[in-house]
C-alpha cells in the first residue's frame, strides 16, 4: 500500500475509533476501542471509473455471505460489472420493504408494452 494511503488510512481509522468510542461512552458502554482490530481488504481495484460502487457493494454481499458460490472466485472481474450492476438495481427496486416496488414493476410493464407496440409497429412498415 503507498505510503500516502496508508496515512490516510491511519487518519481515517483514528477518526473512526474517535467517533465509536464517544458513542459508546454517551451511551454508558465502557470498552476498549484501542484493543479493536482494524483491517483493511486487501482486494481488487475495478478498471473502470464508474464501477467501484458496484465493487463495494459485491465486497460486501461477499463478506456478508450473500454472494452465491459461483460467484466467489469471478465476482470482481471487469467484464461482469454490468451484469453486477443491473442484479443490484433490481435487488434494490424490488426489495421487499421497498415501499414503491409496486409502482416501480406496474412502470416496467408499461414500458415493455410500449416497446412491443413500437416493435408492432415498424414490423407493419
Amino acid at each position: 500500500m503507498p505510503e500516502w494511503l496508508r496515512r490516510i488510512m491511519d487518519q481515517l481509522e483514528a477518526l473512526f475509533f474517535g467517533y465509536a468510542a464517544a458513542f459508546l461512552k454517551h451511551q454508558g458502554v465502557d470498552c476498549a476501542m484501542d484493543e479493536w482490530p482494524f483491517n483493511i481488504a486487501d482486494v481488487p481495484q475495478q478498471e473502470g471509473n464508474h464501477d467501484c460502487g458496484v465493487f463495494a457493494c459485491l465486497y460486501m454481499e461477499l463478506w456478508a455471505g450473500h454472494l452465491p458460490v459461483e460467484y466467489k472466485a469471478s465476482w470482481h472481474k471487469q467484464p461482469h460489472v454490468q451484469e453486477q450492476r443491473t442484479r443490484i438495481a433490481a435487488n434494490l427496486l424490488l426489495w421487499e420493504h421497498n415501499r414503491r416496488k409496486d409502482e416501480i414493476v406496474e412502470g416496467a410493464i408499461k414500458w415493455h408494452a410500449k416497446k412491443e407496440k413500437e416493435k408492432g409497429k415498424r414490423k407493419r412498415r
